[in-house]
Order: structure tokens, then C-alpha cells, then sequence
């Protein structure tokens, strides 16, 4: 069994700080994704003031397939925009869903045809920077203040809890099971 923990403990906490460090950005974050946006790629368009997706992109929290816990508050924030049922089904079941999905679940703001996400993303970026910036900012805060104290609890908790799943016999032994299957394709 090769040994994954510390790799993956490392990785995690890097990803954790990207996360925090993206919720705790003053301005409008924007992201536009294309393809396959696989669990950290997910996570971040919770912490983004918009996001756009190519039609055909495919979303995937696939924590739980590696014997491992959501990160970046998204056990707070997910159902919050999903709702309860559609969170539990994302991150217990571990499945793939489509953008149009992904837009009508709230964690998009709009889907684009593909290849036009980036566009899209800065054609908002545009209309922002024409906007009074002062104004601007003062309005992500208030949007972001009633929620902090939770969403701060959240990454604390995920955390913990990430790292404790990393160094578990469970998670590394689902983690040599994909290795193992992609090894044998």
C-alpha cells in the first residue's frame, strides 16, 4: 500500500488555504469553468461572487469515493444554496452532475455555451470595474457578514476533520484502490 497521508494532508491544507483566502477576498471573485471541475473546482464556486460553466462541464465532489470529508465550508454553504436533499445527494453519493444542474442548484450564475465561460467571466469583470468601487465593496461585505461567524466554524470544523480522514487506513486504502484501477486501464 503506498503511502498517500502526507501528500494528501499537504495538498489539503494548501487547498483549505486557497479557500479561505478566496471567502476573505474583499472584492468580486469571478470564475469560469470548462470541462471537468473536480472537488476543489467545485468547492470554489462557493466562495465566488459569480461563476460561469460551458454547457458540457461536469461537476464532481467526489470526497466521499476516498474515504474522505468535504472542505472549504462546504457542508455549510452547499446547502445553503442546493438545499438540504441536493447537498446530501452531491457529497454522500459522490456523483457528477451536469452545469445546467450546477446553474439550477445556484452554484452557477449562468451557463454559457462551451468555450465561453472565460468570456463570459470577463465580460462581467468588465461591467464590475465600471461600477462606483467604494459601493461595491461595501455591498460584498454586508452580503458576507450575517453568514462569517458560521462559515468560519465550518472551515474550522471541515478541516479537523479532513485531516483526521487523511490519515485513516480507510481513506488510503480507497485511495490505492483508484491508483490500483487506473493502473490496470
Amino acid at each position: 500500500m503506498a503511502n498517500y497521508k502526507a501528500l494528501a494532508e499537504a495538498t489539503e491544507v494548501t487547498a483549505i488555504t486557497f479557500l479561505r483566502r478566496l471567502h476573505a477576498f474583499s472584492k468580486p471573485a469571478i470564475a469560469a469553468a470548462e470541462g471537468l471541475a473536480l472537488g476543489l473546482g467545485s468547492s470554489i464556486l462557493l466562495h465566488c461572487d459569480f461563476a460561469y460553466a460551458g454547457n458540457s462541464t461536469r461537476f464532481y465532489l467526489p470526497f466521499i469515493n476516498f474515504a474522505l470529508t468535504p472542505l472549504g465550508a462546504t457542508t455549510h454553504l452547499l446547502p445553503r444554496l442546493a438545499g438540504n436533499k441536493s447537498a446530501t445527494e452531491m457529497l454522500m453519493l459522490g456523483k457528477p452532475f451536469s452545469a445546467s444542474r450546477a446553474c439550477e442548484l445556484g452554484l452557477l450564475t449562468d451557463t454559457t455555451p462551451d468555450g465561453k465561460a472565460l468570456e463570459q467571466a470577463i465580460d462581467c469583470a468588465t461591467r464590475l470595474v465600471a461600477k462606483p468601487f467604494d459601493a461595491l465593496l461595501a455591498t460584498k461585505a454586508l452580503l458576507r457578514e450575517s453568514d462569517a461567524e458560521a462559515i468560519a466554524h465550518a472551515f474550522d470544523r471541515e478541516e479537523k476533520q479532513l485531516l483526521e480522514r487523511c490519515r485513516s487506513t480507510e481513506a488510503q486504502e480507497a485511495i490505492d484502490a483508484f491508483f490500483a484501477k487506473k493502473g490496470s486501464h
